[in-house]
């Protein structure tokens, strides 16, 4: 899932975004490149190994995503980019609520620790995000001619 989420972020186009949410997603970005880091040096030491054919895999969800957007306007794509960060940031940090329950009942205290920081760097992230989706929802719907309904 990291390794998707990376490629999701690296997406993000910030020119239809303002600057705090360009920044809250760029911040976010090096929040997962970190938590990679940290839990693959954890997870090797205890002789686990990444597993190319599901980086593909979520490659390819991430790819399929942008595809299915294309047809938006860039504003728009902002919009939808922005909402699935947030959705990314609350999925990521119910997996680490699993992984520290499981690793809690392994005994493996490193595991449920780092767990737990990366859940609450995952929330905190989602905390951050969500106003800019208003935000970028509110401009796109500002920017644009009501439809005139009348008769």
């Amino acid at each position: 899932m990291e390794v998707g989420a990376l490629e999701a972020l690296d997406a993000f186009n910030a020119g239809y975004a303002t600057f705090e949410a360009s920044a809250a997603v760029q911040n976010y970005r090096s929040v997962c490149e970190n938590q990679v880091r940290s839990m693959s040096i954890l997870l090797e030491s205890l002789g686990a190994k990444t597993n190319p054919t599901k980086n593909f895999v979520n490659a390819l969800f991430v790819k399929a995503a942008d595809w299915m957007g294309a047809t938006h306007d860039q504003e728009d794509r902002a919009t939808r980019m922005l909402v699935r960060y947030y959705g990314t940031a609350q999925t990521k940090g119910a997996m680490y609520d699993a992984i520290a329950a499981y690793a809690d009942t392994m005994g493996d205290v490193e595991i449920v620790r780092l767990s737990k920081e990366h859940r609450e760097q995952e929330f905190a992230a989602a905390e951050v995000l969500f106003p800019f989706i208003w935000e970028s929802a509110a401009y796109v719907e500002l920017d644009k001619k009501a439809p005139d309904f009348a008769i």
